[in-house]
């Protein structure tokens, strides 16, 4: 469970807002999103095979499958990425080709999966995950993020600080989105989260 406040820019949309997250392993992701006032203006649900978004601004309410995200987006994401980007661990994704480098300072876990080069470097002084690379060699199209402020979280080093970009291509050209997230609060609570999602008619 982790609270925290982001700032995102896409080109002349520019947003600030705090956010609450809550995650199960290899089942759920949870998110609300906060003005600076404490509205909450959207809630997110992932499954292993949809996202369910609710935006109270607009009362609307939308259903994805991870594909037709993919589609709208133009960028392959699966609910075993979206935890990984969030906790900022590294991933072995089955059915790729895997391989570890070194470089000065970091170890480089390196996957082929189908169209997408996907690249973790782990720290050699953290031992923690500092860097992801995802690459659509069809596409083009990347994401790069960078985990900082790391801080123990019972007993484990957690990243308080994550910056991605997100590039990509349009009709006009290269685009560039970026979400820079810092964390006040993670922990891992003792009992269990609830993931309270109801559609209001």
């Amino acid at each position: 469970e982790a609270r925290g406040r982001v700032k995102y820019e896409n080109g002349e949309d520019k947003q600030r807002f705090s956010i609450d997250i809550r995650m199960l392993k290899d089942s759920l992701v949870w998110l609300s999103l906060r003005s600076g006032t404490g509205i909450e203006g959207a809630r997110i649900l992932m499954k292993e095979d949809s996202i369910m978004f609710i935006n109270r601004l607009e009362k609307q309410y939308m259903l994805y499958t991870f594909e037709e995200l993919d589609g709208k987006v133009n960028f392959p994401f699966n609910l075993q990425m979206m935890q990984a980007i969030i906790v900022g661990n590294p991933v072995v994704f089955e059915g790729g080709t895997a391989f570890v480098d070194k470089e000065e300072n970091y170890k480089v876990l390196s996957q082929l999966l189908e169209n997408l080069k996907i690249q973790f470097w782990v720290g050699k002084n953290t031992s923690k995950l500092e860097k992801i690379a995802v690459e659509d060699v069809n596409s083009r199209n990347e994401l790069n993020i960078n985990y900082a402020d790391f801080k123990d979280v019972e007993r484990t080093l957690m990243p308080f600080e994550v910056n991605a970009i997100m590039s990509y291509y349009d009709e006009t050209g290269v685009k560039d989105a970026t979400v820079e997230m810092k964390y006040s609060k993670v922990e891992i609570p003792d009992e269990p989260l609830k993931f309270p999602f109801k559609i209001s008619t």
